[in-house]
Order: structure tokens, then C-alpha cells, then sequence
């Protein structure tokens, strides 16, 4: 495994396993579909709107690297989607399992891809750790906030 794949499996499993912070099965754990689809006062989206558009992105640098169809967010999808509640368990399990995706990806031997190069292929994966960390940070916060409005 070179340094530049060693460094980007190492991203993933700090959102995988959750070593310096929650993972992301760990933040999303305890969010009800209830909760999950509640936009707290002041803020543009609810958790699930939040995860769900995260997904999203993952999908689409996923579907590339696994030679998988395209998956386009502005053609296919809503980039920042209205969820129902009955839509939540898929959501949250489908985000949690394509970060799974992502970290088996950077850590296989050989890396196997289906982009252009190892280059294009690191930094798919890059936006995929980068884009859910930065999401489940504002999760960690949405969740305080519902927290301390009381939405429990």
C-alpha cells in the first residue's frame, strides 16, 4: 500500500470506526425517524435532509470508482432533499454503509478502481471522507440544538 493510500484509508476509518470522534453509525444511532426529519428553528435542514444529501455525493464519487453507473445529484436527485420518515432507516443505513464502501475501497491490496488513475481515485475518496465529516459535524450540532429546543 503506497503512503497516499495509507493516508486516505486512514481518513475513512476515522469516520468509519470513529477513533478521534463518533463514528458515523455512532452519531446517527440514536436519531429517530422522528427526529431525524425536524428542521430546528434557525437552521435550513433537518438531520435526514443532511444525511440524505451526503449520501448522495458518496453515491456518486461510489458509483465512479466501483465502474458502477453515473449517479448525477443536480440530474438524478434533489441535492438537498425533503425526507419523510419513513424513508429514514434506508437513508441513515445506505450513508453508513457506503462510508463502509469507501473505507474497503482504500484499504484493498491491490487498489482496485475505475477511474483514470490512482490519483483521481484518491481524491474520490478524499470527498467522500471529507464531505461526511464535515456533514456529521453539523449532525452533532443539529442534535444539540433539537436537544436544547426541547425536540427530543
Amino acid at each position: 500500500m503506497s503512503d497516499a493510500q495509507a493516508a486516505i484509508a486512514e481518513m475513512l476509518r476515522e469516520v468509519v470506526e470513529g477513533v478521534d470522534f463518533d463514528s458515523a453509525a455512532q452519531v446517527l444511532k440514536s436519531v429517530t425517524a422522528a427526529k431525524a426529519v425536524v428542521v430546528p428553528d434557525g437552521c435550513p435542514y433537518s438531520i435526514a435532509t443532511n444525511v440524505a444529501h451526503t449520501e448522495q455525493w458518496q453515491r456518486s464519487w461510489l458509483n465512479q470508482l466501483k465502474g458502477l453507473p453515473r449517479f448525477d445529484v443536480y440530474r438524478d436527485a434533489k441535492d438537498f432533499p425533503i425526507v419523510a420518515e419513513s424513508e429514514w432507516p434506508a437513508i441513515r443505513k445506505a450513508f453508513v454503509e457506503g462510508l463502509e464502501d469507501a473505507y474497503a475501497i482504500a484499504c484493498a491490496t491491490p487498489f482496485a478502481h475505475h477511474v483514470k488513475d490512482e490519483a483521481a481515485a484518491f481524491k474520490r475518496l478524499t470527498k467522500i471522507a471529507l464531505h461526511a465529516s464535515y456533514h456529521l459535524g453539523q449532525i452533532k450540532l443539529l442534535k444539540r440544538i433539537l436537544y436544547a429546543q426541547g425536540k427530543k
